[in-house]
């Protein structure tokens, strides 16, 4: 990935494998708002997974149908020095980072919705079931398939069924 700044960052959420973060940033030319994952170095092998795995959901076409978002970018070694200067004050002191991390820059989804049993329908259950037949079809195994990861999910009508 090209030299890049971000700005707006808020800090989302921290999992067990990596920290996320909803930013804004230039892409081709127009501002765009993503979420910036990142990873310890300790974390290095699920980075890498990661990004392996989008490479297989781009080549199979799966993140044009909107089953998962793009990817806009990936940082393989950032330093110290550079995440503080990306994440600035949004850090949170529990967000602890060895280095050097490695991060994944991909699409934000406005609106999307976690599934839970308040809005689980039909509908919903096909799409997901659908999205997953996709995602499997280009090699890809989810390591913690839980209702969290499903909030990207959003099919057209037309390819639902």
């Amino acid at each position: 990935m090209r030299k890049f700044s971000v700005s707006n960052v808020r800090f989302v959420d921290l999992s067990y494998h990596s920290q996320v973060y909803l930013v804004d940033f230039k892409h081709q030319g127009q501002q765009v708002r993503a979420i910036f994952k990142v990873f310890s170095k300790d974390m290095e092998e699920r980075y890498v997974d990661e990004v392996n795995a989008y490479r297989l959901l781009n080549h199979y076409d799966v993140t044009s149908r909107g089953v998962v978002p793009k990817i806009y970018g990936v940082l393989p070694a950032i330093t110290q020095k550079k995440l503080e200067s990306l994440l600035g004050e949004a850090q949170p002191d529990e967000a602890k980072v060895t280095f050097p991390a490695s991060a994944v820059l991909i699409e934000y989804i406005e609106g999307a919705q976690r599934p839970s049993k308040e809005n689980m329908t039909v509908q919903l259950a096909e799409e997901i079931l659908h999205g997953l037949r996709l995602i499997h079809n280009a090699h890809v195994i989810h390591y913690d398939p839980e209702p969290r990861i499903f909030s990207s999910i959003r099919m057209p009508e037309e390819q639902c069924g």
